[in-house]
């Protein structure tokens, strides 16, 4: 994205050549801006794929209630099957928002190197 297409890299060469210089930078400080920001709400990020999955199961759960569409689940309706597959993927991001729950990184700790001299 911050680079022309081939043809036009040709004609401003020495302007790239700063000018990719600038776009690493710039990209540098985004990847930083971003990297900061999620260190910074850990448990919100690591709390959001349960939130999007129940999210997710209400809205298709409240989409059966309302459309009139019978509790029961039958696999000749289209609606049905496609409520089933909706429920197995909110299902699915639960568990996988539980896991990154359960697994927290470990601390860096400072180790002291020793050596000897022979």
């Amino acid at each position: 994205p911050c680079s022309p297409s081939p043809p036009l890299r040709k004609l401003f060469a020495s302007y790239l050549q700063r000018g990719d210089r600038a776009c690493s930078s710039a990209m540098r400080q985004r990847q930083e801006w971003v990297g900061d920001w999620v260190r910074s709400n850990d448990t919100l990020v690591r709390a959001l794929p349960i939130l999007v999955g129940g999210a997710s199961l209400l809205a298709v759960l409240l989409n059966r209630a309302v459309s009139g569409i019978a509790a029961v689940s039958d696999a000749s309706s289209s609606q049905s099957r496609a409520d089933i597959l909706t429920l197995a993927l909110s299902v699915t991001d639960i568990l996988a928002g539980l896991v990154w729950l359960s697994i927290r990184p470990k601390t860096i700790s400072p180790v002291r190197i020793m050596y000897l001299l022979v």
